[in-house]
Order: C-alpha cells, then structure tokens, then sequence
C-alpha cells in the first residue's frame, strides 16, 4: 500500500493510509499532517483507523 514496500493486510491499520484519508476530508496536503509533532500525528492516525475499523 505504502511506498517503501509496506504491505498492510487491514488498509485501515496502515498510519500511511489514514493520513492519505485524513488530508483527503480535510482538503489539506499530506504533508500537513507529516509535520506534525508524533504525539498529534498519531492522535489523529488512531482515530481515523478505529473509527474504519468499527
């Protein structure tokens, strides 16, 4: 799923997908989330993939 050849079997547990999401409702740049500090990054890569996974 990912660019460096990271394979997901669930696409919702992959942090890289859920950004892809992520900026895509939120109209942002991935790269907005990117730099984010890792403690808000994953925050938000947590609530989207349990949010799908529900």
């Amino acid at each position: 799923m990912t660019g460096a050849g990271i394979f997901a079997p669930v696409p919702a547990s992959d942090s890289d997908f859920c950004t892809i999401l992520l900026a895509r409702l939120c109209k942002l740049p991935r790269e907005f989330f990117s730099a984010m500090p890792a403690k808000d990054y994953a925050k938000l890569t947590q609530g989207v993939s349990s949010f799908l996974l529900l």
